[in-house]
């Protein structure tokens, strides 16, 4: 049984499927502010580091890893997901992020596949967006 609350869900996986399940924390970031974190649900893929617009976010996340929620500017940013430890770019994708949303992105896919090749998906967490006056 889950305990009360809002939940999001993963399957993640290649030759075996697992199931990842995320407690969502739904509390309000402040003016100007959107909460974001970041999964590796990247099936074979190596560790890496995840850079927002170029500063490293988060260090050494391994496949099925999961970083806390982080407060970021609202607005326009590039992520870029980089081999750990390099600059070797493997992943980079456009993001806006709305003022007061609560995000999480997901890398998943296969490296070197043509079938399910590497991507980002970005997951609202939170049915509304948090308004503050």
């Amino acid at each position: 049984d889950l305990p009360s609350g809002k939940f999001t869900a993963i399957v993640h996986g290649n030759k075996s499927l697992a199931l990842l399940v995320l407690r969502d924390n739904s509390s309000c970031p402040a003016v100007g502010i959107t909460h974001i974190r970041f999964v590796h649900a990247a099936a074979d893929a190596p560790t890496v580091d995840i850079l927002l617009d170029g500063g490293v976010a988060f260090t050494q996340r391994s496949y099925g890893s999961v970083t806390d929620y982080t407060p970021v500017p609202s607005g326009p940013h590039n992520i870029s997901v980089n081999l750990a430890g390099t600059d070797s770019q493997v992943l980079t994708i456009p993001i806006d992020l709305k003022n007061g949303a609560i995000n999480t992105v997901v890398a998943s896919g296969i490296p070197g596949s043509s079938e399910n090749p590497l991507m980002a998906i970005a997951l609202n967490d939170k049915s509304s967006i948090c308004m503050r006056h």
